[in-house]
């Protein structure tokens, strides 16, 4: 199964909400599954044609397109151990 996990952050909040230690901690316990991180010229673009607070599901179903399971983490999390229940 195509599995990815993603993300969705300008560069401000990447670094004050700790982005690099999240993408450190999905690839220790996950290296098998893609990280996907959608910068500030993704939202801008897609903001374009759509209100904010439906940012996380379009991205999403853009993953849909290339994974089988798409899970979301916010930017202010941290992955301390393996996720397995997920792909039950």
């Amino acid at each position: 199964m195509r599995t990815c996990f993603f993300t969705l952050c300008d560069e401000n909040g990447f670094e004050k909400c700790g982005g690099k230690e999240l993408i450190q901690s999905a690839k220790y316990f996950h290296p098998e599954i893609t990280f996907m991180r959608f910068d500030e010229k993704h939202m801008v673009k897609a903001m374009k044609s759509m209100p904010s607070h439906t940012l996380i599901a379009h991205f999403g179903k853009f993953c849909t397109t290339q994974f089988d399971l798409v899970i979301h983490i916010g930017l202010d999390s941290l992955i301390l151990d393996r996720l397995d229940e997920l792909f039950i």
